[in-house]
């Protein structure tokens, strides 16, 4: 039986003092990696990037990804990606950004959208597995 272990990297920031609570970065089980919400919080200023929805998206994506290198993995081994925003019309932005960091065919995602965040407009979380490398087209579709 594999064992869990918390994931923390030092190069995503933890939420502490901006979100603060009882959670993980992430969790390692096995070959499986589980993120947890994470926000546009610029590592340096610590603060949350809220004015600008396309930069906003892309510090998540950055903050996922060094969460996934601390964990051994990817974001190309994310096999399911949730994006919960405060305003749809934020979608466009989401997907434009999202293409920066990913390449079709793109991993499921589901995109919820909440009353509000604790901080900012978008928090993504994840399930990545270790080496599977990015996505491919089944070719008997």
């Amino acid at each position: 039986m594999s064992s869990a272990r918390v994931v923390h990297s030092p190069d995503a920031p933890d939420n502490t003092g901006i979100n603060a609570g009882n959670f993980s970065q992430a969790a390692r089980v096995g070959e499986t990696v589980y993120i947890g919400g994470t926000l546009a919080i610029d590592q340096h200023a610590q603060h949350v990037i809220e004015h600008d929805a396309r930069e906003a998206m892309r510090r998540a994506f950055t903050n996922l990804g060094a969460i996934c290198r601390k964990a051994g993995t990817a974001l190309s081994d994310i096999v399911m990606l949730t994006a919960l925003l405060t305003d749809l019309d934020d979608l466009d932005a989401l997907n434009e950004v999202q293409a920066e960091f990913f390449s079709a065919p793109f991993p499921p995602r589901s995109t919820l959208k909440v009353a509000g965040l604790p901080h900012g407009r978008v928090e993504l979380t994840a399930v990545a597995v270790v080496g599977s490398g990015p996505l491919v087209r089944d070719s008997s579709q």
